[in-house]
């Protein structure tokens, strides 16, 4: 019941295809996933494009393209889509519409972002997932799990990248084992960022400029000490990195409860002390914690917020992966 209205709210958002198209057109195809997986490759982009009828491989088939990084002012979701349900869909869409109002609050204080679109644009802003090959807590990705992921976002790998990853079939397709009638999904394809590293000051290098989306309990994570040398000094070192790549945080409240996706929202407002002071936040009522030594200096001073809170009135949704794999392990067959 919680996908229904995230899943209404994805698909009555405005398209971004014309921004998504815009960058797309431009890249070069090159098989690729291969490397990424290996970690010899930092990322590789997987999209949605129909091949030609003269073409042996099928017309929906995704392309690979080699060391394709989206452009600035993109909106990018990473997760491990395992599988992609309404939430994803909704947040995303939710996402792109709050990084639209922060870079207009930012423009009219007359500080406007330097990776902002311009103004009064209609192009829109590319969107897109990134899916790690490489999990912090997990290691490497099966590479058959990989290429389901990547079949659910984006269609069928062609088999010259199925090879690569020492698949000789394609995997089982995630749609079927958890259909729509569970996740909630619309179908629709997302170009897909598949990417080598596993921790964000790195994946902020290879999206600079970009919005990254992340729930309030990964934002937890990236603010925890034991990933960046056991230090607290090594949080804001890592924060400072994605800061300085221009890339920023939009946080989407959770559930307390992810197991059963009830329970009070846990927001940004609730783990600010964990994010050194350095760095602004914009928090889900609207107020701004301005960055350390600019309290009195008025909302135009200092540095734009780092981490910008998704209003509960803009999404809220209690869907998960996990959920929706232990409604399918209830299902009967």
């Amino acid at each position: 019941a919680a996908a229904e209205p995230a899943a209404a709210a994805a698909a009555a958002a405005p398209p971004s295809s014309r921004a998504n198209a815009a960058w797309l057109e431009r890249l070069p195809t090159a098989p690729s996933l291969a490397q990424v997986a290996s970690a010899a490759l930092p990322c590789a982009l997987v999209l949605p494009r129909a091949a030609s009828a003269a073409e042996a491989e099928p017309a929906d088939t995704a392309a690979v393209e080699a060391r394709a990084t989206p452009p600035p002012g993109s909106v990018v979701l990473s997760g491990s889509f395992n599988p992609l349900h309404a939430g994803h869909e909704a947040l995303l869409a939710a996402a792109a519409a709050e990084a639209a109002a922060e870079d207009a609050r930012l423009a009219l204080a007359g500080t406007p972002h330097p990776h902002a679109p311009p103004p009064h644009s209609d192009a829109g802003r590319a969107t897109l997932v990134e899916l790690s090959a490489v999990n912090a807590d997990k290691g490497t990705i099966d590479a058959a799990a990989l290429a389901a992921r990547l079949e659910q976002l984006c269609g069928p790998l062609p088999r010259a990248e199925l090879a690569a990853l020492g698949l000789a079939e394609p995997p089982e397709r995630l749609r079927d084992t958890y259909p729509a009638t569970l996740t909630g999904s619309n179908g629709r394809s997302l170009p897909a960022l598949v990417t080598s590293r596993p921790l964000f000051p790195d994946k902020a290098a290879l999206m600079r400029g970009c919005w990254l989306v992340l729930g309030v309990d990964t934002v937890e994570r990236l603010c925890s000490p034991r990933y960046f040398g056991g230090a607290a000094s090594g949080v804001a070192r890592a924060l400072a990195r994605i800061e300085a790549a221009g890339c920023r945080i939009v946080v989407a409240a959770r559930p307390a409860d992810a197991a059963t996706g009830s329970g009070r929202l846990v927001t940004l407002a609730d783990i600010a002390h964990m994010i050194p002071s350095a760095f602004a936040l914009r928090l889900p009522d609207g107020t701004l914690r301005p960055a350390a030594g600019f309290e009195a200096e008025g909302a135009s001073a200092g540095p734009p917020p780092l981490f910008v809170a998704l209003p509960e009135a803009a999404f809220r949704s209690g869907a998960s992966s996990s959920l929706v794999r232990a409604q399918a392990a209830a299902t009967p067959p």
